[in-house]
Formats: C-alpha cells, structure tokens, sequence
C-alpha cells in the first residue's frame, strides 16, 4: 500500500501543482476581466454624465433663447405699436371736385392737413387728399385742379402750385417757390396720379420768405375751404 501510495500521493500533488497556476491564471483574468468591464462601466457612466451635462447645457440655451425670443417678441410688438400710431392731422377740410378733365362727375374728396414745419429757409406743408366716394364713383385725375393759374404757361403745371399760406393780419400770401426752370417744389406730375375711391394721396408744397416770428398761417388749396390759423413748427 505504502508503494502504491506513493505514486497516488506524487500524482495527487502533481495535479495539485498544476490546478494551482491553472487557478491563478484564472484569478489573473478575474481582474482583467473585471477592471475591463469597471472601466466599460466607468466609460458608459462618463458617457451619461456628458450626456446628461450635454442636455443640461442644451437645456439652458433652449430657455436662454426662449428668454430672448420672448424679449424680442415684446420689442417688436412695441415698435408695431408705436408705428401703428398715426398723428392726428391739424385740421381737415371737404369739398366735391370733378373727378377729371374730361370727367365733370363730381367726387367727395376730404383734405387733411398733416403739417406745417421750418425747413432751411422755407416751410414745408404736407397734405392728404382722401377720395370718400363709393366704389362706383370715378377715380380722382387732379390733373390741373391745383396749379396757380398766375404762373406762365408751362410753370408749375400739374402741380400744387396754387397752394398758398396766408398770414391775414399782415393781408399777406405766400406762394410755392418755383426754380428758375419753371419747376415747382411741391408735388408735380398729378397728371399721371389717379385717387380710387376710398384711397389716399399725399403731397407736399414749399413756401419761401415766411417771416421767422410768423407762427400761424391759414393754408389755401384751389377747390378747397380755407384752413385758418394753423400752427407752423
């Protein structure tokens, strides 16, 4: 028995010695493999956190540029309404004019007096024409209708050149200033302007040698009522 031991024993420890490396191999790995899937684990978990700083940064523009877009939005609402607004006119006159030269059709036609305002020497006078007739009455064609039949032939035709500022205390008219080329500096070419019903159409007329100290005029325009006493600024 003990000779037969003996072998067993030798084979016993011989498979011992060689299921101790195999064992530590394997604990070997065992680390490996487990810092592998620690740093797996690690890698994912940064990945999530980028990920989740990522959103959180994304999240924060989001609501900073929804903060500027609501800030923009007031602004421009702001500006709409402020351009919405429209200055109330010094004073408005009405009257009925034929629609045209070759149209006697009479058409109402309301004059709204926007301004009266110092210019390098000059006053500057802005009116609107608004055409309130139906839809089935004519265009308005000024044509002719506001020249100033004292100029020669050919000056200031089609033109607001008839348009005058008045100072009644002094008994004093002023007239639009005419170059010397005959051109009127006020709206001209009213030949070609036609005013469909319910529209509008502005003009402008330039006076000179109004007095600095003159702060009131009364305004003419051929066709039209006469405007007393309006402010010039």
């Amino acid at each position: 028995m003990g000779r037969l031991l003996g072998p067993v024993t030798i084979a016993a420890l011989l498979i011992g010695l060689m299921a101790g490396p195999a064992c530590s191999s394997a604990s070997d790995e065992d680390p490996a493999t487990a810092s592998s899937t620690a740093e797996a684990e690690d890698g994912s978990g940064g990945a999530s956190g980028d990920e989740s700083g990522a959103g959180s940064e994304a999240g924060s523009g989001a609501a900073g540029e929804s903060g500027d877009s609501d800030g923009g939005g007031s602004g421009a609402g702001d500006e709409r309404g402020s351009d919405g607004e429209e200055a109330e006119p010094l004073a408005s006159v009405s009257a009925r004019l034929p629609a045209g030269p070759n149209e006697r059709t009479l058409v109402p036609l309301r004059l709204d007096v926007l301004g009266l305002e110092r210019l390098d020497g000059m006053v500057e006078l802005r009116v609107a024409l608004t055409h309130e007739g139906g839809r089935s009455d004519p265009d308005f064609e000024p044509y002719n209708s506001f020249d100033d039949p004292r100029l020669p032939t050919g000056e200031g035709i089609y033109s607001l050149s008839g348009a005058q500022l008045v100072d009644a205390e002094a008994e004093r008219a002023y007239l639009t200033i005419v170059d010397s080329e005959g051109a009127c500096l006020c709206t001209g070419r009213l030949s070609q302007v036609a005013v469909p019903p319910g529209e509008t159409f502005e003009m402008y007329a330039d006076f000179g040698g109004v007095p600095d100290d003159l702060d009131r005029v009364d305004v003419q325009i051929p066709g039209f009522p006469t405007v007393d006493a309006l402010p010039i600024r």
